[in-house]
Order: C-alpha cells, then sequence, then structure tokens
C-alpha cells in the first residue's frame, strides 16, 4: 500500500478484544480505511466532476425539452386557429410529433437523475408571437413562423450533437430519432406554405 499522496496513512491491522479473544478484525481496518480516503480531496474533486457533468446533461436535455415544449404550444395554437382546414391534419401530425418528443426528454432527463422542466420559458414567448403572426399577416405568415421554428430546433439537435460533455445514450436518442423527426416537419410546412 503507497502511503502519502491520495492514500491517507492508515494502521495496516486493528487489535481488538472480542468476547474474550484477541483478533485481527478487519473490519475495523475497512471501516477506517474507508472513512479516511471518502474525506480525501481527490475523491471530493472527483465527485464533484461528476456532479458538474450530471448538471450539464440535465441543462442540456432541459433545453432541449423547452424548445419542444414551446412546439407543442405553438402548435396547439395554430390547430386552434386552422380549426376544420384539411391542413390541420398535417399541422396535428406534427404537434403530436413534438408532444412524443417533449414525453420522451422527459424521461430520459429522469433516467439520468434529473428533474425535467415543466414549461417552455423563453419559448413560450415564441409560441405567443406565432399566434400573434397568424391573427395579424394571415396562415402563410404563421407557417413561416412554424417553419423557422423547426429549423431553429435543428440547430438545437445539432448543436448537442457536437456537444462533447452529452453522454452518449442521449447523442444517440437525438441522432436516431429527434433530429430525423424534426428535419421531416420542415417539407410538410413548405408543402402547406405552398397550398399544395
Amino acid at each position: 500500500m503507497r502511503h502519502g499522496g491520495v492514500f491517507p496513512r492508515v494502521r495496516r491491522r486493528r487489535w481488538v478484544y472480542c468476547r474474550g479473544k484477541l483478533g485481527v478484525v478487519q473490519r475495523g481496518f475497512d471501516e477506517e480505511w474507508r472513512r479516511a480516503v471518502c474525506t480525501s480531496s481527490a475523491l471530493q474533486s472527483a465527485r464533484l466532476f461528476f456532479r458538474e457533468i450530471l448538471m450539464h446533461t440535465h441543462n442540456s436535455l432541459n433545453a432541449l425539452l423547452r424548445g419542444e415544449l414551446a412546439a407543442t404550444e405553438t402548435y396547439q395554437q395554430a390547430l386552434a386557429k386552422v380549426g376544420d382546414d384539411p391542413r390541420a391534419v398535417d399541422l396535428r401530425k406534427i404537434h403530436d410529433a413534438h408532444r412524443t418528443a417533449a414525453n420522451t426528454l422527459r424521461q430520459h432527463v429522469h433516467e439520468h437523475g434529473g428533474k425535467p422542466d415543466q414549461g417552455s420559458g423563453g419559448w413560450g414567448v415564441y409560441a405567443k408571437t406565432v399566434e400573434a403572426a397568424a391573427r395579424m399577416f394571415g396562415d402563410t405568415a404563421a407557417l413561416k413562423a412554424l417553419k423557422e421554428g423547426e429549423e431553429y430546433g435543428i440547430k438545437d439537435y445539432e448543436k448537442a450533437l457536437a456537444d462533447a460533455g452529452l453522454p452518449e445514450d442521449c447523442k444517440e436518442l437525438i441522432r436516431s430519432t429527434l433530429l430525423p423527426q424534426t428535419r421531416a416537419h420542415i417539407p410538410v410546412l413548405e408543402r402547406l406554405m405552398t397550398g399544395k
């Protein structure tokens, strides 16, 4: 056993009188060793490092979740405006895809030991802007704003994929499901804008 540096000095064995017999009690040594190591600065640094990694993961996933929650709100407002229009079918499919993505991200935050955000945060302002644009400038402006929101979501997912601190299972979820799903929304919105 090395002394100094990371490993503190502890007694190798502890002699105790136990029920009338003198003997080596390994348990005493193990407890003493654990107590000494658990307070070492190296272990505290490692704990801090892993805590920072987890916080970074939670923050990244929650940022993506807020984007999906805002998209869900935005499409709800667009669906309320469109009503029984035939375009509502496509918008409803996109809305459902964003709701599913939000639930998947929520689950992923839980799996990584975090607490998922409940609201869209600043993205909610964007949802209200889209609704106001639809009222003032018509459906084409609202569809264009929805498309821009999808493009922004794609950039967020690509940024998350480039993040070296994000765990591989999170990147795989983005790569295999969330990003392709979001990319597929763009042609649908373009088709709706042209009226085809």
